[in-house]
C-alpha cells in the first residue's frame, strides 16, 4: 500500500532542473521522455514521476497562488518505509530549493497542503 504526495511547481522549474535534483537526491531514473521522468529512490523504494503541465492551474485544495503550474511531481510513499520516504522527499525539496527560486506547493493527494516554497522561502506546514 502507498500514499501519494503531490508537488506542483511554477514554470521556472525545468525538466532538467528536476532531473538534476532527483539524481542528486539518489533517484535511479528508469524512464524519460520529452516531458516526463519516472524513477525510484532505491533506499525506500519510493516511486517518483515528474510530468510537464499545460493547464497551469494549482490543484491543491484550499490554497491559492499567483503563479502558473508548469510541472508536477508525484511521490508514491511505501507505507512500511514512511520515515525513509519522508527523509528522502525532504532531501529532494531542499536540493531543489538550493538550486532554484522556483515556487512550489506540496500536498497530500491534493487534499492537504504540507509545505510551500514562495517569496518568503520554504515553509514546512505539516509532517509528511
Amino acid at each position: 500500500m502507498s500514499l501519494m504526495m503531490m508537488l506542483e511547481l511554477d514554470e521556472l522549474a525545468s525538466k532538467q532542473m528536476i532531473r538534476d535534483a532527483l539524481i542528486l537526491s539518489g533517484v535511479d531514473i528508469c524512464m524519460e521522455t520529452d516531458d516526463r521522468i519516472d524513477g525510484n529512490f532505491p533506499r525506500s523504494n519510493m516511486f517518483v514521476s515528474f510530468e510537464s503541465v499545460k493547464d497551469g492551474r494549482l490543484k491543491a485544495e484550499d490554497y491559492s497562488v499567483d503563479w502558473l503550474v508548469g510541472g508536477k511531481v508525484v511521490f508514491a510513499y511505501v507505507i512500511s518505509r514512511f520515515d525513509e520516504c519522508s527523509a528522502q522527499l525532504h532531501d529532494f525539496l531542499q536540493t531543489l530549493s538550493d538550486a532554484t527560486q522556483s515556487k512550489w506547493v506540496l500536498s497530500f493527494q491534493y487534499e492537504s497542503v504540507c509545505a510551500v516554497r514562495d517569496d518568503a522561502g520554504v515553509q514546512w506546514l505539516k509532517k509528511f
